[in-house]
């Protein structure tokens, strides 16, 4: 087993890691409603001046990626997805049964 001041470290480095998770979902939701926005742009400027900005749905599609990956790592860290939380479930029975000794 670990010592308190290991438990309180791995305390501190999760805190700080759901808290840099939060963050930067945060920073992915902003890149897709700018990404909403620099393609509204470019339908208007083509639809009006005939000119286009060229490579918004290229950039829209990187910051979807983006995006998605830190949700998914944010889910992943606050437990947010069910079927994790299901396997996690299964898992830990299946390990306490195993501990156990036979009789």
């Amino acid at each position: 087993m670990g010592s308190q001041r290991e438990r309180k470290d791995v305390g501190k480095t999760l805190f700080a890691t759901r808290k840099l998770s939060l963050w930067m979902t945060w920073f992915g939701g902003a890149l897709i409603i700018l990404s909403a926005f620099l393609v509204t742009l470019e339908v208007f400027l083509r639809k009006l001046f005939n000119i286009s900005l060229g490579g918004a749905d290229e950039l829209s599609g990187y910051a979807f990626g983006v995006a998605t990956t830190f949700a998914l790592s944010f889910a992943l860290l606050e437990r947010a997805h069910i079927r994790v939380d299901a396997l996690i479930a299964v898992l830990l029975i299946f390990i306490y049964k195993k501990s156990q000794p036979s009789h």
